[in-house]
């Protein structure tokens, strides 16, 4: 058992714990008032505890930057990039703009010509094709590699 005195939270009155050494109130009915204090629905009219004078100051302790914990922050901080680029696949990397302007510039190259069936033939007879990107029609020999399945109907 503790047999030294403290203060009750709620009526400041000295008492010696009873049940362990960190009790807080000195009897169940200031615990209990305590509580119902601080939950009060009413906030408005809701009082403090009794506060008795603080002869004491507190003192806080702040954190200090270091340079050991700087270093230590940045050496965890390359080695997980260091281990990330080294597990990562290929396919799970994250594009760059680099990667995206080769994809663009690919699908500007290869254009999407669409044969037009019953169209108009050219002088050679050449077969009528819709380029999309340049929203116009082509005049082209039949090659292999126009897919069938592309094809516009004049209506």
């Amino acid at each position: 058992m503790d047999t030294h005195t403290y203060n009750c939270l709620y009526c400041h009155e000295e008492y010696i714990p009873k049940r362990r050494y960190s009790q807080k109130y000195c009897s169940n009915s200031c615990r209990s008032k305590a509580y119902h204090i601080r939950n009060r629905s009413n906030k408005k009219q809701q009082s403090p505890l009794p506060q008795q004078e603080k002869t004491e100051t507190i003192k806080q302790e702040t954190e200090k930057v270091t340079l050991a914990g700087v270093v230590t922050a940045i050496t965890g901080s390359i080695l997980s990039d260091m281990i990330q680029t080294l597990y990562k696949t290929p396919d799970n990397k994250s594009a760059t703009k680099g990667d995206i302007k080769l994809v663009l510039d690919y699908i500007l190259q290869v254009r999407q010509l669409y044969k037009i069936e019953d169209g108009p033939t050219g002088s050679n007879g050449e077969i009528a094709y819709f380029d999309i990107f340049s929203k116009r029609i082509v005049y082209k020999k039949p090659t292999g590699s126009i897919q069938p399945d592309n094809t516009f109907r004049l209506v």
